[in-house]
């Protein structure tokens, strides 16, 4: 958490160790200052990927932070 920003991350165990980006919310500038610092603990935790899904404008600010995009699928079902 910042003063104006909190997020959320896990770590996926499986064919590689993944830092995942799971909700991020408040200043943009603050949780960009936080990401390299957030990359290098996740590095120290043995992670060799970092993930991020979102809305596509994050695509744009993270590019410059060399996210690659992906095509990705979303699908969801009423029940």
């Amino acid at each position: 958490m910042g003063k104006e920003s909190a997020l959320t991350t896990r770590i996926i165990y499986g064919l590689h160790t993944e830092l995942q980006w799971v909700m991020v919310g408040g200043s943009l500038k603050e949780v960009l200052e936080m990401v390299p610092k957030i990359e290098e603990w996740a590095k120290s935790m043995g992670c060799t990927k970092a993930r991020f899904v979102g809305r596509k404008g994050w695509a744009k600010v993270l590019q410059d932070l060399n996210y690659k995009i992906l095509p990705q699928v979303s699908m969801t079902k009423e029940l």
